[in-house]
């Protein structure tokens, strides 16, 4: 396959900078990412459809103990992709970062009062009205029934008469060639509640991490059971080249007695942790520019060389537990914010 260094800037045309790797349709290159919000919760959504073909995921906490994906497709379409649920606030971090178009079923009308205040573009948003692009699949009988196609997606948002046209993406250095000396970094936990906890596990073979969901609600700590992480549109499991945690400060936008609403503050600078190669690294995040993609740096700010492929973002509070259980296997307990002060019923 050859050694590939390529990044943080100055990206041919055919190498996506996602992932840095060539693609095989360059043209697909040539339009904004789709950034897809997409369950993880309730058990039944698994196997989702598509993730296996995005190439970032970040998986972040929605409330209650649940958490859902927001999925990058750029290299790859989909030709379905989902099931897709409701927008959060949250997710205007990724739309940003990825000037993406932003495919997202309703949101509450407090996020979408605060999408319109940070003067997100509207234009670039799919939603569940139209179908295609996002067509409901009678055949599953729930709400978690809505899928999309990433090419009608692209098709839809350049009825309006919006360019759909190549961003900067740059700004991560991908090596294919790790000379780095660094702990083990065989398995990853990473438990955010009873319902959603997973871990990623090296495989050897392919040089992949491969991710193990959990399947069962550990409602007394000790029923822990995981099944690979399958992709129901391609068959294939869920891996990604780096898995990097992101520590990032979370606080409550609005919580009442049946809803919650967090802010995570995905700007400025935090703690990450790089798992590529077997091997375990700290890092730091860092958010150089609204619409920007996270560059990863190493501890002495220089471009972190991350495996070219794909990526999956664990987001998580900077009050999480970190550890080891042994010298070869890390966990990351998600630690929620303190409740605030009851709001005054109006």
């Amino acid at each position: 396959a050859g050694i590939i260094r390529v990044g943080p800037d100055d990206f041919p045309d055919y190498i996506n900078p996602l992932t840095g790797l060539p693609v095989p349709n360059p043209a697909l290159l040539d339009r904004r990412p789709i950034v897809a919000k997409i369950p993880n919760y309730p058990h039944s959504v698994r196997p989702q459809a598509g993730i296996s073909l995005a190439d970032h995921i970040y998986e972040y906490y929605l409330e209650w103990g649940l958490t859902r994906f927001m999925a990058v497709f750029y290299g790859n379409d989909a030709e379905r992709f989902g099931p897709i649920r409701s927008g959060r606030v949250f997710d205007a971090h990724i739309m940003r970062m990825y000037n993406g178009i932003f495919v997202f079923n309703y949101a509450d009308d407090r996020t979408l009062d605060y999408f319109e205040e940070i003067e997100l573009d509207q234009r670039y948003f799919a939603l569940d009205q139209r179908c295609p692009p996002l067509c409901r699949d009678e055949s599953i009988n729930s709400y978690n029934n809505l899928f999309g196609n990433t090419s009608a997606v692209h098709d839809f948002v350049q009825t309006r008469g919006v360019a759909d046209d190549r961003r900067d993406l740059s700004g991560n250095f991908f090596s294919s060639l790790n000379n780095l000396e660094a702990p083990i970094g065989a398995e990853v936990h990473i438990t955010y509640s009873y319902a959603n906890y997973a871990y990623w596990r090296y495989h050897d073979g392919s040089g992949l991490y491969v991710r193990y969901q959990g399947n069962t609600d550990n409602v007394d700590g000790n029923s822990a059971q995981y099944e690979m992480h399958m992709d129901s549109l391609t068959g294939q499991p869920l891996t990604a080249s780096n898995v990097i945690i992101l520590m990032v400060p979370h606080e409550f936008f609005h919580k009442s007695s049946d809803t919650e609403v967090f802010t995570m503050d995905l700007t400025g600078t935090g703690t990450a942790y790089v798992f590529r190669d077997n091997q375990a690294f700290e890092a730091r995040w860092q958010r150089f520019a609204e619409n920007q993609p996270l560059a990863i740096l190493d501890t002495n700010g220089r471009p972190f060389p991350l495996k070219p492929g794909t990526t999956f973002f664990q987001v998580i509070n900077t009050t999480s537990e970190v550890g080891q259980y042994d010298s070869a296997t890390w966990y990351f307990d998600f630690a929620r914010p303190p409740d605030p002060e009851p709001e005054e019923e109006e």
